[in-house]
């Protein structure tokens, strides 16, 4: 893959969320991506769906755990209901 190919990527990720969705650190990723940036709307959905993934092991622990971390300043009380 060519580097800063940022919709390969994307791609890459969406294609492996399909194949196994409940792996948070895929969406993690996903709401990384610059894209996910620009758009912070599909950036919280993203954080949002990991966040509410059932932990697995460690590294699912780690990625929920960032989510949660990202989502905490967002989620401020005047835009909480943007949160849920």
């Amino acid at each position: 893959m060519k580097k800063k190919d940022y919709a390969r990527a994307l791609a890459d990720l969406d294609q492996s969320i399909d194949a196994q969705p409940t792996i948070s650190g895929y969406v993690v990723r996903r709401s990384t991506a610059p894209r996910r940036r620009e758009d912070a709307a599909l950036a919280m959905a993203d954080y949002r769906q990991a966040r509410d993934l059932k932990v697995g092991g460690t590294l699912e622990a780690s990625a929920q755990a960032i989510a949660k971390s990202r989502l905490g300043p967002i989620c401020a009380p005047q835009v909480l209901r943007a949160c849920r």
